[in-house]
């Protein structure tokens, strides 16, 4: 919209008389124009050659051809140096999360930020990020205290759609590209999402080879295997420590959150005892929160084979491998426990209360400091007990052993009928014949719980440095 002579088009008589390029020169405008007599200086008629104008034109694209082509690569640069940049950020965000989490397994904020850094390191370079890879050399270091076992725990996170993950197949395919037999391969659980499958892989012969725990870690770490294991979508790989071998429960864990309870005033909240359930007596869990698992297809189904079924309470040291699999119910006598409560224990098999008070005490339900990154735990108390029904006719009563006996710990309970246990013989595992997970109670306070009213008969002050160690670990 400029003339040749850098002057701005006369708005009169644009289109019009002021430029007309279209012919065999440019004239300018007449004379009586004052707009265009004075901004183009015309008081005659001036021919310009219309060669001089495409050379202009010419001149002018190929300049802005030149800055274009500058720019561009300007822009591929900076891309360059941003992808570059990226890439470094990546690496140094993922160093610094895994050893956060290898310190302490429980940082919930640092294992969502790795889910998703580990993302992106499987987007930039087609391999997953491993944590606690270096349990090959810790089973090196400490065999005596891996003596007794025979698996290694070993959690995949993997780029599926959880509605179309065939489990079973997976385990085949799993067996063939890692070349592992199907028989040491057990699927101890998965959870939706992105499908996060807990895997339990035992020494095993093949070839006239064994593969020892060490050899198997070893194995996952060669760059062929991670390869095959990015075959599977597979972004995110845990060790964990080793173990020896149980029979999993068959109950697939899943969360169901259109069950989970707040128990308070004002929302699910009850005095007295729920007559829902037959075979014991069943009263709010004040104080708690219940984040539910489903431990049936259908709430039908649940009803049908669980309502008569008591609901009892297994403290627990709260930790990730908890919160991922209910396989950890092994029948055995607890030193810990003898030593604590000064009793014998009422044999072997795994121990439950009706109270959940009682079995949040440290001694079966270590509390937890968060860190302030814990997202909604930030700086809070957590104490995690798991919520269960257990068969009825399958347990026997016993009275309390820990804490302050001589006055009633639960006011809706006796204290002559605090523990319930499933007998077992020692190292066995409890299936579902006996006991289902419905969930997962969670405590959060913002002081130590040893303070709350509720907890003011733990006594802790009576243990000594077993208390401590309760805190410590």
């Amino acid at each position: 919209n400029n003339c040749i002579r850098g002057v701005s088009l006369c708005p009169c008589h644009f289109n019009n008389d002021c430029v007309d390029c279209h012919g065999s020169g440019m004239k300018m405008v007449p004379s009586n124009c004052g707009y265009c007599s004075v901004h183009c200086n015309a008081k005659e008629r001036q021919t310009v050659d219309l060669i001089q104008v495409q050379q202009f034109a010419r001149s002018f694209q190929t300049d802005i051809k030149h800055k274009m082509n500058v720019i561009k690569k300007i822009n591929e640069n900076d891309d360059s140096k941003m992808e570059e940049k990226d890439f470094e950020q990546t690496v140094q965000e993922t160093v610094s999360l895994t050893q956060r989490i290898e310190a302490n397994e429980s940082d919930i904020g640092a294992r969502k930020q790795i889910y998703n850094v580990a993302k992106k390191v499987y987007k930039q370079q087609g391999s997953p990020v491993f944590l606690n890879k270096n349990i090959h050399q810790k089973l090196r270091d400490n065999p005596s205290e891996f003596q007794s076992a025979n698996a290694l725990p070993f959690t995949l996170t993997m780029d599926q759609e959880f509605e179309t993950f065939d489990a079973e197949k997976f385990k085949q395919d799993f067996s063939r590209k890692m070349s592992i037999p199907v028989s040491a391969i057990t699927i101890v659980s998965f959870i939706a999402g992105s499908v996060l499958c807990h895997l339990e892989i035992t020494a095993f012969e093949k070839d006239q080879t064994k593969y020892t725990l060490v050899a198997i870690a070893e194995k996952f770490m060669e760059k062929e295997a991670t390869k095959r294991l990015v075959e599977f979508g597979i972004f995110l790989a845990e060790f964990g420590e080793p173990i020896d071998q149980f029979k999993p429960l068959k109950q697939k864990l899943i969360m169901n959150p259109k069950w989970n309870k707040v128990y308070e005033s004002g929302q699910t909240y009850w005095t007295g005892t729920l007559n829902t359930r037959k075979a014991e007596p069943y009263y709010c869990p004040v104080g708690w929160v219940k984040y539910t698992t489903k431990a049936a297809e259908t709430d039908a189904d649940f009803g049908r084979k669980f309502q008569s079924w008591p609901v009892a309470y297994h403290g627990t040291k709260f930790s990730l491998s908890m919160m991922i699999s209910f396989s950890r119910l092994r029948a055995g006598g607890n030193p810990n426990i003898q030593k604590a409560s000064g009793a014998d224990c009422f044999g072997t098999g795994v121990y439950f209360s009706p109270s959940i008070e009682y079995a949040a005490h440290p001694l079966y339900t270590h509390p937890k400091k968060m860190s302030n990154d814990a997202q909604q735990f930030a700086g809070k108390w957590v104490q995690v007990v798991l919520n269960c029904r257990i068969k009825p006719g399958c347990y026997t009563k016993h009275k309390g052993t820990i804490g302050d006996m001589s006055t009633q710990i639960d006011p809706n309970y006796g204290n002559s009928e605090l523990e319930w246990l499933i007998h077992a013989p020692q190292g066995t595992y409890l299936d579902e014949s006996k006991v289902i997970l419905c969930g997962y109670m969670i405590r959060t306070s913002d002081c130590d719980p040893r303070h709350l009213p509720a907890c003011k008969w733990w006594k802790l002050d009576r243990y000594g440095d077993l208390a401590r160690q309760w805190y410590e670990n």
